[in-house]
């Protein structure tokens, strides 16, 4: 049975509807069958109630998670629950994770029938998209609807993606290092994922040759945002989780009429709530600030003189409530803060904000080792 590495309620779903099934059903596309590379697990009303008494009366929750958990619930709709997204497959370039819900197939739900929803997406041929509609439960029992594009293709290339990703040795995802001189130009990584807070357009997240770049050739940049005021652009390091870590980034102010520079996002659980450590040739600072529900509210701050096209060394380091942080290799007393919201697990990130455009160059993630505890014998 394939494990699953999302929340409890849909664990407790995966469990009732058995082993996962791969995209296969019985009517077939007119032309060549396409595939998106994913393994659904179908999930009808009855089965989401029979997974909602059993979540009453687990004992192992306490009534705030429980609380959480039944709020999803609330929220759901049948449809197919996506057990796994095949690394670099359409699904997976698109954006789809495990643990989404497809409730509709080119803008038809079948009124629920997980039945006809999973015939619609097997008709699907190669090279023609498909617009999936999908429902991603949120840690805070808050459910997103979001809508994905999907490239179909052949059986033999996800047949091939699932051998190569089989007999890849598994790298470990939470030890993260990139000076992005391997990467493609012109391109995002696809270990990244790029968002917006507020309002205006998504930035566009890009390697590529730069003449001043840290090492190598290449860097990682945000190209010419036209967002205004408080508007942040996000880039989500996908694969991993951080409880305790360490982080660095190198980045260069490159231009910005209204705002300059860019930092490290950390605790990431959506593009509306996480935290940043950030620095600003322009205002001549370095700050904390953690966003909570899209409102950005600051931490701490302390001045630093800093000059527009020059790279810095911005490191962080956070270990239980507790963030540190470091310029060049200088610690910022200013910037050693403890804060209860810090305390959350998350992802890491890249982040500027309105019109900043930054280069990133040598960026590492990982995360901290847990102190051993120390006995005396006799």
């Amino acid at each position: 049975m394939t494990r699953m590495q999302f929340g409890c309620s849909l664990l407790v779903v995966a469990v009732l509807c058995g082993s996962a099934a791969g995209q296969s059903f019985r009517k077939s596309a007119k032309g060549e069958k396409g595939y998106i590379g994913v393994k659904l697990i179908p999930m009808d009303k009855s089965a989401l109630e029979k997974a909602r008494k059993m979540l009453e009366q687990k004992k192992d929750l306490t009534d705030e998670q429980r609380a959480t958990e039944l709020k999803s619930f609330e929220q759901l709709k049948p449809g197919l629950l996506v057990a796994e997204a095949i690394k670099n497959g359409p699904a997976d370039k698109a954006g789809l994770k495990q643990g989404d819900i497809i409730i509709s197939v080119n803008g038809k739900g079948y009124k629920g029938d997980v039945g006809k929803l999973g015939a619609a997406l097997s008709k699907s041929e190669v090279g023609v998209e498909l617009k999936l509609t999908v429902l991603r439960p949120q840690k805070n029992g808050n459910v997103e609807t979001l809508e994905w594009t999907v490239t179909p293709v052949d059986k033999s290339s996800v047949d091939q993606l699932s051998k190569t990703v089989a007999d890849k040795p598994q790298r470990d995802v939470t030890k993260f290092t990139a000076n992005f001189e391997s990467d493609a130009t012109d391109t995002l990584p696809s270990d990244w994922k790029a968002y917006r807070t507020g309002t205006g357009k998504t930035a566009a997240w890009v390697v590529t040759q730069h003449e001043k770049a840290k090492s190598g050739k290449q860097v990682l940049v945000v190209k010419e945002p036209t967002n205004k005021g408080e508007t942040f652009n996000v880039l989500v390091y996908r694969p991993a989780e951080y409880e305790d870590f360490y982080a660095k980034a190198a980045l260069r102010a490159l231009s910005g009429e209204e705002d300059q520079g860019g930092g490290i996002i950390f605790g990431y659980q959506n593009k509306k709530n996480y935290c940043i450590c950030r620095l600003n040739p322009k205002e001549g600072n370095i700050r904390i600030y953690k966003v909570i529900d899209g409102q950005r509210q600051q931490v701490a701050s302390e001045d630093v003189k800093l000059e527009p096209d020059r790279w810095y060394e911005l490191y962080i380091e956070k270990r239980n409530a507790r963030l540190i942080c470091y310029l060049d290799g200088k610690k910022l007393g200013g910037l050693d803060k403890r804060d209860q919201h810090f305390l959350q697990k998350g992802k890491l990130g890249l982040w500027t904000k309105a019109d900043a455009c930054t280069a990133f160059d040598d960026v590492v993630f990982e995360p901290l080792a847990k102190p051993k505890l120390v006995t005396s014998g006799k």
